[in-house]
């Protein structure tokens, strides 16, 4: 939560996404809240199930040989994007 609340992106993505979703008239406030809420519980939820994940993963993924092969994807990623961005010839 403190993630969200921090980030100037989310409060963007509240203000201008989720309104749509719930009808004007009386009560806006409290069901906009809701909302909100529903939305914070579900970015909990997956964040909790990422952590346990990647706890699970701790063992394999701190072996050097596969530290390494991410490493060498990450930088292969960015070289790539980069080559890309570089040929785009848009203006």
């Amino acid at each position: 939560m403190a993630t969200d609340l921090l980030n100037v992106k989310v409060a963007v993505f509240y203000v201008t996404f989720l309104p749509q979703f719930v009808d004007p008239g009386p009560h806006f406030t409290w069901r906009m809240s809701l909302l909100c809420l529903l939305f914070e519980g579900l970015a909990s939820a997956w964040y909790l199930v990422y952590i346990a994940l990647i706890h699970r993963l701790h063992t394999f993924i701190a072996r050097p040989a596969v530290r390494r092969t991410l490493s060498r994807l990450t930088g292969a990623t960015l070289i790539g994007m980069g080559v890309k961005l570089a040929l785009d010839k848009r203006p």
